[in-house]
């Protein structure tokens, strides 16, 4: 499947960035590089400083160390969560280029910003319907890939309203994913209405996805044994927001339903089968008000519950609200202290007062920056419950308990140059891991490992030469410590403890543009197996002819260096992988 793609940047605090004037980064469009599915593999994601666990078809998202649980989507201020694995946090049906530049958050910036995940979340929000047009993409490449994709959107002016309707669909096929019998089909498709009148705009988007693919290997599972799964996703989302004199409000609701099918043949006279649907519904409310020429208000309410009905984990349901408060002070245009605290409410425990805090100095060109924050997770259903040959849930699991505290500067050294450093830690109580104690364990045991201290720095330049190159490095170094080190862990206990990330984009001409992403990082070792390094890499070489407008040719690559650097141990690493596309705007 095609995605056009916008790069992603870490977004700088508003509410320091006044005296700021960062170099303006052009929008480029990327080719996942891997698997296939919204965001998955995806280089902006690299330039955003997320790193990305390829398991095959589908890719987790990290950040900072965290684990797939922690890091993932939320759309118009909502979180997309998948509480049955967890494992399609980085999932959702629609085409990227419905949602305006995206940002990525962590910490006090996240709590504060909107209803996210533990770790850091990806926002998206709905780009504006400006122009009618025709998007059309084919591609082909080796092993049996090739992928289009096909939207039309229509601009609507009336008198007192101005809006817009779009249609989206699309395919990818992909064989020998890593086993030679783990291949990948996925359609989608579905619709984007739009209004705006005035300072309020109204969003109602509806996606479909059907994801069908070898799962030989995945989950920690005896490759001896071939898998095959089915992911269905229905989506509903709908977004408003509206200016008003003083204040800001904003509002979103969504309803989905998913289908898990994994089926699993250990030698057994049936296949092994898991059948599990999910069903979600939320949504969100919040306020932003101009109280004096000193202090704001920010006030967010959001709810949500979730269904699950399986054949394997049983019938559940659970439901959470919150409440968050934060006054924001301000003195002058250097510095804002925001303080305050999320209520969360749980249907069947007992709740939660999680206080957060940021301040943010700017100074010239540089600005400092400062938060404190304090979230919780509950266990998904397959870490309470599952039972399988490969592995085995745990009903005891509490609900993990994160603190961060983070801070740092960033600094305009040029009009051209950007740089940012940060320190931070993030400490997890009653953290969720899947482990085995010793080498005679035959299944990875859903375990709390007990408390967790994630501990680093992060260096950031961004250089912006005219139009016509653009780099961007980041390092981030990490050290963890845990109340226990077992024999093998799958997720929280095995993390990159280096990680180095390059972007580079180049024009040498006016319709030619080259771009590419690499990932290094070296992963701890831990009693089963040593430190690892690997390096992932993607290419992207692009022609506009002059006389055809709107018309664009790419060769590209994924995993450049033809790494075999296992993401997940014991899972192979997709081979390097040669394609051509041709996109057409009209």
């Amino acid at each position: 499947m095609k995605l056009t793609a916008v790069c992603l940047l870490l977004s700088v605090i508003s509410i320091f960035a006044a005296d700021i004037e960062l170099p303006e980064l052009r929008v480029h469009a990327e080719r996942p590089e891997t698997a296939p599915g919204p965001l998955n593999q995806n280089n902006s994601l690299s330039e955003a400083g997320l790193l990305l666990r390829s398991q095959g078809a589908q890719t987790d998202l990290g950040y900072r160390g965290s684990s797939f649980s922690g890091t993932g989507i939320a759309i118009a201020g909502l979180a997309l969560r998948h509480p049955q694995t967890e494992h399609f946090h980085a999932e959702q049906p629609f085409p990227l280029w419905i949602f305006s530049r995206p940002t990525v958050t962590g910490g006090a910036q996240d709590v504060l910003q909107g209803q996210g995940h533990a770790a850091a979340t990806l926002h998206l929000g709905f780009a504006a319907i400006e122009s009618s047009r025709v998007l059309l993409t084919a591609g082909a490449g080796e092993r049996n890939w090739h992928w289009s994709e096909a939207g039309a959107v229509q601009l609507i002016e009336g008198e007192t309203a101005q809006g817009g309707v779009a249609v989206f669909a699309g395919h990818e096929r992909r064989d020998r994913i890593d086993y030679p019998d783990n291949d990948l089909e996925r359609v989608y498709g579905g619709g984007w209405l739009q209004r705006q009148t005035g300072s309020a705009r109204s969003d109602l988007v509806v996606g479909v996805s059907d994801k069908r693919f070898g799962a030989r290997g995945y989950y920690g599972v005896n490759p001896d044994w071939p898998a095959h799964e089915r992911f269905e996703d229905r989506l509903l989302l709908i977004g408003h927001s509206e200016q008003m004199a003083q204040s800001t409000a904003r509002f979103s609701a969504l309803v989905r339903e998913t289908e898990d099918t994994y089926e699993l043949d250990f030698g057994a006279p049936d296949i092994y089968m898991n059948n599990h649907r999910t069903r979600l519904a939320g949504g969100m409310a919040e306020l932003d008000s101009v109280i004096s020429s000193m202090w704001s208000l920010h006030v967010r309410g959001s709810a949500e519950t979730e269904e699950l009905n399986s054949n394997r984990l049983g019938r559940h349901e659970r439901s959470r609200a919150a409440v968050l408060l934060a006054p924001v002070w301000h003195h002058s245009s250097s510095l804002t202290l925001t303080g305050g605290g999320e209520y969360q409410m749980f249907s069947s425990e007992s709740g939660a007062l999680l206080p957060v805090a940021h301040a943010a100095f700017s100074a010239g060109r540089t600005a400092f920056f400062a938060g404190y924050s304090e979230r919780e997770r509950q266990p998904s259903f397959t870490e309470l419950n599952y039972e399988s040959p490969g592995s085995l849930g745990n009903e005891g699991l509490e609900r993990e308990k994160i603190t961060t505290v983070e801070g740092g500067f960033e600094q305009l050294l040029s009009a051209a140059f950007m740089t940012r450093v940060s320190v931070f830690q993030r400490t997890t109580r009653n953290t969720v891991d899947w482990v085995k104690q010793t080498a005679d364990d035959p299944r990875w045991l859903a375990t709390d490992v007990g408390k967790v201290v994630t501990r680093g720095c992060e260096l950031r330049g961004v250089g912006q030469w005219n139009d016509q190159l653009r780099i961007i490095l980041q390092y981030t170094w990490l050290e963890r410590d845990s109340d226990i080190a077992p024999y093998a862990a799958r997720y929280v206990l095995d993390y990159p403890k280096y990680a180095l990330l390059t972007a580079i984009e180049w024009s040498p001409l006016e319709t030619i543009s080259v771009s590419s992403v690499n990932s290094l990082q070296v992963r701890e070792k831990i009693e089963s197996r040593e430190e690892r390094t690997g390096i992932n890499g993607t290419l992207r070489m692009e022609w506009a002819p002059v006389r055809a407008a709107g018309l664009r040719f790419a060769l590209l690559c994924d995993n450049l260096w033809d790494d075999d650097f296992e993401q997940y141990v014991g899972q192979p690493a997709a081979g390097r992988r040669w394609g051509i596309e041709l996109r057409a705007e009209l």
